[in-house]
């Protein structure tokens, strides 16, 4: 009986979390290329509060993993968005 449940335990959490990966890959932040970093923050922010959002320049060291709940803003000079921002 043990074994049962923690077989649906796993089988639970892979639903969950395949529901939750897909529903961040399907937001779409391109149309915010080009504009303040700052107004775009505060913009997913107020759209999607489930979300961190992190300004950081186009050439910085970040880290790889895979974070649904993150969005990263990579800005150019001008402090602008440099490329389309992506839950990851």
């Amino acid at each position: 009986m043990q074994d049962i449940s923690i077989v649906f335990l796993c089988l639970l959490l892979c639903l969950l979390l395949s529901v939750v990966m897909s529903s961040a890959e399907n937001l779409n932040f391109s149309h915010h290329v080009g504009k303040d970093a700052k107004e775009v923050q505060e913009l997913i922010q107020k759209e999607h509060p489930e979300l961190k959002v992190y300004i950081v320049p186009q050439d910085a060291a970040v880290t790889m993993d895979y974070r649904v709940d993150r969005v990263r803003l990579f800005i150019d000079s001008d402090g602008m968005v440099a490329r389309t921002p992506h839950a990851g």
